[in-house]
């Protein structure tokens, strides 16, 4: 039963914050205006930065989640936890503020080539900071539970 609550959480908590806006994108595929321009709306979502920002509100979450759970446990180690943890998001924080206004300045100069295959370092870097803090604030979780 633990592995279904922490699942759901994981859903709810994790999945829709970084999936939604993605997926929800595609329905625009639906009217006229953007048909057959999906993947490109993705692909420029994505390159402008946008995973950022739900970055911020799980690093957020994770800071509260943090500071509540580990202040009540008797553990002895749980101050240090619970200090490393928030510690750790507030620097993920900082670094999706700053990367966020980056890919934003970068996102207002003229658009590349709509067919450019290639993986900017902004691209690539909000993925993997989007990944680190999923997996970061997963396990601020699964630890205070």
């Amino acid at each position: 039963m633990e592995l279904i609550n922490f699942l759901g959480w994981f859903m709810l908590n994790v999945c829709a914050p970084l999936l939604a806006p993605i997926i929800l994108l595609t329905l625009l595929g639906a009217g006229r205006q953007h048909r057959g321009q999906v993947k490109l709306l993705i692909k420029w979502a994505i390159r402008d930065g946008q995973l950022y920002w739900p970055v911020i509100a799980m690093c957020a979450a994770a800071c509260y989640e943090a500071a509540s759970v580990f202040a009540n446990k008797a553990d002895a180690r749980s101050p240090v936890l619970a200090w490393f943890a928030i510690g750790w998001h507030v620097l993920l924080i900082v670094a999706s503020s700053v990367l966020v206004t980056v890919s934003t300045t970068d996102a207002t100069l003229a658009r590349p080539e709509q067919h450019e295959n290639t993986l900017s370092p902004v691209v690539l870097i909000s993925i993997a900071v989007s990944v680190i803090t999923a997996v970061s604030y997963s396990l601020t979780h699964y630890l205070a539970g």
